[in-house]
């Protein structure tokens, strides 16, 4: 359960008086999910991958924001279950330079009848580039590239934010262990 404080500007004057500032929660709902991965070293310097992940996101109906004033805000989802399928390799160039690579397909469970923006998502393609420099045997740097290329999503329902959209992501990663 998530806990915080809703304030509400510019509310309409005969709104107001319904939509007070006030604490609220909210349920957060996580699918469970099954992930298969099968891994092979065809050389020394040489690994690839690859991941089925199953996610049985139909448990997600809805968000729903109760107030302590008794204020509710639902905001349908009713996701059906999806799955992604990733392939990745990683070559060992140097005794100190990893270079990583791979790809993915992202198939969601999301529903275009009430689709939202509050959060996107959609079937997607991905692309991730990386690498890793040792140091030592005890600090090694890594950098990690990730791009998701999403399908347009035609919204098709009446209680949705009608239109098209094409999102995308862009994450980047750096760490040093």
């Amino acid at each position: 359960t998530l806990e915080g404080d809703a304030h509400f500007s510019n509310v309409p004057p005969e709104l107001a008086q319904s939509l007070p500032d006030q604490e609220v929660e909210h349920v957060l709902t996580i699918p469970n999910t099954l992930n298969v991965g099968v891994a092979w070293k065809p050389t020394p310097t040489l690994l690839v991958a690859g991941v089925y992940t199953w996610e049985r996101y139909s448990v997600y109906e809805e968000d729903r924001f109760s107030g302590e004033m008794g204020t509710e805000v639902v905001v349908p989802r009713d996701y059906g279950n999806g799955y992604t399928l990733r392939f990745g390799a990683e070559w060992q160039a140097t005794p100190k330079l990893e270079v990583r690579g791979g790809f993915q397909r992202d198939v969601t469970g999301q529903k275009t009848d009430n689709y939202s923006p509050s959060l996107p998502d959609g079937d997607s393609w991905g692309i991730g580039l990386g690498g890793g420099w040792a140091f030592s045997d005890r600090l090694a740097v890594n950098l990690g590239l990730f791009y998701a290329i999403f399908d347009d999503v035609e919204v098709t329902g009446t209680e949705a934010f009608l239109g098209t959209f094409e999102p995308s992501a862009f994450f980047a990663g750096l760490s040093a262990v």
